[in-house]
């Protein structure tokens, strides 16, 4: 299911505020990369539209690539010291991602 602002606004026209803003959150939360565990065991998030978008292949692409921002931007200084040094960061720095040849 297709999430926008306007249609959120809409399924919640006779619903109070705090439904809205949870909505958003949701939304949100999951496309900049919020861990999954968070995400499903938090009440603070609709679980609903956490789901839709765990099935939805672009929001999914876009949640991936968030987490891989916000690991680089963990790993900086380790990374750019590797780098410099012209060590292989592949393996060490982010587990997750590890490269299997």
């Amino acid at each position: 299911m297709e999430y926008t602002i306007e249609k959120i606004m809409e399924e919640n026209e006779n619903d109070n505020y705090e439904n809205y803003k949870k909505d958003v959150v949701s939304m949100i939360s999951y496309l900049i990369g919020v861990k999954e565990s968070s995400l499903k065991q938090e009440k603070n998030f609709n679980q609903k539209i956490i789901n839709d978008l765990d099935n939805n292949e672009d929001a999914k692409i876009i949640h991936a690539l968030c987490t891989l921002r916000t690991e680089y931007i963990k790993n900086f200084k380790e990374i750019t010291n590797r780098r410099r040094n012209l060590e292989p960061i592949e393996s060490r720095v982010c587990p997750q991602f590890t490269i299997i040849n």
